[in-house]
C-alpha cells in the first residue's frame, strides 16, 4: 500500500524535532506509538474475527457435505437391499428340489 523506507520516516522525524522541538517529541511518539498499537490491535482483532467466521462457514459447508454424502450412500444402501430378494420372500414350491447331484433333496 505505502512504501514508506527508512530515509522517509528520517525526514519526518527531522522535520518533527525541528516543529515541536525536543521537550515535546518524546511525548508525541509515546502517544503516536500508543495510537499504532491500539489500530494494530483493532486490526488484527478485526481480521482473527473474519479468519474465524470464514473457517466456520467452512466447517459448516464440509459439515453439510459429509451429511449429504452420508444421505446418500444410505439410500444408496437402503435400495440395494430392497433390490435385494430375500430367502424368506421366496415362494415356497411344491415340487421336488434336487442339488447338483441331481439326488432329491425333499425327504
Amino acid at each position: 500500500m505505502f512504501d514508506v523506507g527508512f530515509w522517509e520516516l528520517f525526514v519526518i522525524g527531522v522535520i518533527a524535532l525541528v516543529v515541536l522541538g525536543p521537550e515535546r517529541l518524546p511525548g508525541l511518539a509515546r502517544t503516536a506509538g500508543l495510537w499504532v498499537g491500539r489500530a494494530r490491535a483493532a486490526f488484527y482483532s478485526v481480521r482473527e474475527e473474519v479468519e474465524r467466521e470464514i473457517n466456520a462457514e467452512g466447517l459448516r459447508e464440509t459439515q453439510r457435505a459429509l451429511q449429504r454424502e452420508m444421505e446418500q450412500s444410505t439410500r444408496q444402501t437402503h435400495s440395494q437391499t430392497d433390490a435385494t430378494p430375500n430367502l424368506r420372500d421366496q415362494p415356497n414350491t411344491d415340487h421336488d428340489e434336487s442339488d447338483y447331484t441331481g439326488r432329491n433333496t425333499r425327504q
